[in-house]
């Protein structure tokens, strides 16, 4: 979502979580935004809570001020909306459980490593002829897409194998907003020590 943010020019400002512990850094705890205490929480300055990650980044591509926005109902949307679902449901949930979650037994990390190669290959198809998962043009499904491709390399599944999604990987990594928040990122985890 914070690279959905940075790219549409959407200001949020972040909390922190243990993800151990799920306590705030402001002191609350996760389950008080969100039961589950597993997906992305926006909290909306009205109080609203935006709960799951699909919703949250089209929240954020509805309020972006750069071109990542696709006009809802058209069909550049629900190209949009087909693959955040798909990287939310055959990804991101899978992907979360092994890199996150210390009981994930190696059963568990096995299948996932198993699995994954074949929704790559849907993946690495779409950007075969194409620069960017909708219209050839960065969108927030491309920034789902970008953290995910971030954290495969955790859970030891490599896209070498893949011409199309490693260098749609090395293009992404390139852009500057990427380039900040990963940088932010190796900051703060270096601070927590």
């Amino acid at each position: 979502m914070r690279i959905a943010a940075a790219e549409g020019g959407v200001e949020l400002g972040l909390i922190e979580n243990d993800p151990r512990t799920r306590v705030l850094e402001d002191g609350r705890s996760l389950l008080e935004l969100n039961p589950l205490g597993t997906v992305s929480v926006l909290l909306l300055e009205s109080g609203v809570v935006i709960r799951e990650t699909v919703a949250a980044l089209l929240w954020v591509q509805d309020h972006a001020t750069a071109p990542v926005r696709r006009e809802p109902g058209s069909a550049a949307y629900y190209r949009q909306l087909q693959w955040l679902c798909f990287l939310s449901t055959e990804l991101h949930t899978k992907l979360f459980r092994v890199v996150f979650y210390p009981e994930a037994t190696d059963a568990v990390k096995d299948n996932f490593r198993a699995l994954t190669p074949a929704r790559l290959e849907l993946i690495e198809a779409a950007l075969g002829t194409q620069a960017y998962l909708v219209d050839d043009a960065w969108s927030v499904a491309d920034a789902y897409l970008t953290w995910i491709l971030t954290l495969l390399g955790r859970a030891e599944v490599s896209i070498e194998s893949s011409p199309a999604l490693s260098e749609y990987q090395r293009r992404a990594l390139q852009r500057p907003a990427v380039q900040r928040l990963l940088a932010d990122d190796d900051r703060r985890i270096a601070a927590r020590g």
